[in-house]
């Protein structure tokens, strides 16, 4: 909570190595920026001014270990219970449950707040078995912990990538009623550093996915018989300790799909784009919904109406209008040719050249074929219609929602964010939204 009377700012929270160093990095900090995508991992980047060359020279150790000794002087924790100890990330802190089911009442009263340290026993399908202060225990998401690492490797060297990082956005005051809004920005992984000069900065640059997990890295082969995709989803996700979310309105079920040369994610990724839904990576979840958006519009940006700073229309057509997709599959037993065949139903002007999407996939029958034919046209036609709105800093904007646009011509409509930038500045706080017209 703030103060009524105080006027509306912004702040951030940062965690680095489950230690709060967002005091630390405060006087340092020129900018912060975090973007939410559709299909794609988040990204999180910081710049710091370098002036007294902290960073290059003693990369994190300085300011991680002098935070680290600021906590420990606070914290009851056991050395020997380094390796089940995990540090709660959520802003806004967690729920304790009897059950790991979020449909069962909470523990009454019992909310651990961010920074605080719990004993994990064991996590199974997205929730902790925890243990907390004097004779809590129960469940909570394990989305919203990080294991505690130490910031050196083996041979005494800093350790730079791999270290995990969360941050939060913090709208103070957000209405005038003493009230603040929090944008949990989820978990990161350091992925990069640069430095550069003059004047001395560094920018650090983390991703929700790093590249060197197996579900992003590692090519596999397998076979899936009589499975849904929600069950597709569920069991990668075990294997790669996230939890998930299945948002899909349908849920596509197969006699027998294979999985070949290709990683978990881009796996997911295909059998998602070819049920029209689309797949994104936050706080180590992997969330699979519709492509069309969820829910109802949450706002409508009307033209002239002075809620947005900057605006910017588009309209495309080369690999974004397609008037025709033709899905087609030769049986190797039979010589047999499968076709299905989807049209956008928008008529070919005198002198146009008619664009065809041919998409070459197995299917079973001609019905199978014109259906993946209609979802791959639909995805292949999304960005047809663009529109990028800046606006002063808005948690409520992130990927999946859908906003309408009103008196701005042809362009008026439905459409989906497909991506969210939330940049603070000593300039102020941001949020650039790009949409895609919904289909």
């Amino acid at each position: 909570m703030s103060r009524a009377d105080l006027a509306r700012r912004s702040d951030v929270s940062v965690f680095i190595a489950n230690t709060n160093i967002t005091s630390s990095i405060k006087r340092h900090l020129i900018s912060f920026s975090y973007t939410d995508k559709e299909d794609e991992a988040d990204d999180l980047q910081l710049k710091l001014s370098d002036r007294d060359c902290l960073w290059l020279e003693k990369w994190f150790d300085t300011v991680v270990d002098a935070a680290s000794s600021s906590e420990k002087e606070n914290s009851d924790q056991n050395d020997n219970d380094e390796i089940t100890s995990y540090t709660v990330t959520a802003a806004n802190g967690i729920k304790v449950y009897l059950r790991p089911d979020e449909t069962c009442m909470p523990l009454n009263g019992v909310l651990i707040s961010s920074g605080d340290t719990v004993k994990v026993k064991s996590i199974a399908k997205g929730w902790a078995n925890i243990e907390y202060g004097d004779g809590i225990s129960g469940y909570v998401k394990s989305c919203y912990l990080a294991k505690t690492i130490s910031t050196s490797s083996e041979n005494g060297e800093p350790v730079s990538k791999g270290l995990d990082i969360s941050a939060s956005i913090i709208l103070q005051n957000e209405k005038s009623d003493g009230k603040d809004r929090i944008l949990d920005c989820g978990q990161f992984e350091l992925d990069n550093l640069d430095f550069d000069g003059p004047p001395a900065t560094v920018n650090i640059k983390c991703t929700s996915l790093s590249f060197r997990k197996s579900i992003r890295q590692t090519k596999k082969n397998r076979s899936w018989e009589k499975y849904k995709l929600s069950g597709i989803l569920a069991e990668m996700a075990e294997r790669n300790g996230m939890a998930y979310m299945f948002l899909l309105d349908t849920d596509p079920f197969y006699d027998r799909i294979e999985q070949i040369d290709i990683s978990d994610i881009a796996f997911i990724e295909q059998l998602a784009a070819n049920a029209s839904g689309s797949l994104k990576v936050s706080a180590n979840i992997l969330i699979l919904y519709n492509a069309n958006g969820t829910g109802a519009s949450i706002r409508t940006i009307k033209r002239r109406d002075g809620t947005y700073l900057k605006w910017k229309l588009s309209s495309g057509e080369a690999d974004t209008k397609y008037h025709e997709c033709r899905v087609s599959y030769t049986d190797p037993s039979t010589g047999k040719l499968i076709e299905g065949v989807a049209k956008s139903g928008e008529k070919v002007k005198d002198g146009e050249n008619k664009q065809v999407l041919n998409i070459k996939a197995k299917v079973k029958s001609s019905a199978e074929a014109k259906t993946l034919a209609e979802m791959k046209l639909q995805r292949a036609n999304r960005f047809e219609n663009k529109a990028s709105f800046t606006f002063p800093g808005d948690p409520y904007l992130v990927s999946g929602c859908i906003v309408t646009l009103e008196k701005w011509g042809a362009f008026d409509g439905e459409y989906v964010i497909y991506e969210a930038k939330h940049s603070i500045s000593r300039s102020g706080y941001t949020t650039q939204i790009n949409l895609r017209k919904k289909v």
